[in-house]
């Protein structure tokens, strides 16, 4: 197998794992629910009546907004970065073993903007608390 159908099926093995283990870091909002006895026909039974919260209700403003978006997109974003580095460290490695500095620079490259990404998404809080405060400043 060339390298070019070994990276094309195994970057998106790599994101499909990351997905599959990413969905434990999700923190889904679990319901409230209370038990009540009810007797049908003689036989008690337990009726759960269950509530959500809904988090849009509780922002009050757009930046508040994105802040809960953000916490909730974070963790997938963090662990499919660090697939997506994980797999441009491997690329690195096997063009320096050829010895194809077109490809070297090119994977280096890759990194650089994979790490840049990793900064956004690792400051999105910083940067929205910074926008916020902007804000508040031109009131």
């Amino acid at each position: 197998m060339n390298r070019k159908k070994l990276s094309l099926t195994l970057f998106p093995v790599l994101s499909l794992l990351a997905l599959v283990f990413s969905a434990q870091l999700a923190f889904a909002q679990q319901p409230t629910c209370t038990p009540t006895p009810e007797t049908v026909n003689g036989v008690t039974v337990q009726k759960y009546n269950c509530t959500f919260v809904n988090p849009i209700t509780t922002q009050t403003s757009i930046i508040q907004l994105l802040k809960s978006v953000f916490a909730q997109i974070r963790p997938f974003a963090i662990s499919i970065i660090v697939l997506i580095i994980i797999y441009i460290g491997f690329r690195i490695v096997a063009a320096s073993a050829t010895s194809n500095p077109g490809e070297l620079s090119k994977w280096k490259k890759a990194l650089i903007l994979a790490l840049f990404a990793a900064a956004i998404v690792g400051g999105s809080g910083i940067i929205l608390d910074a926008i916020e405060q902007f804000s508040k400043g031109i009131q």
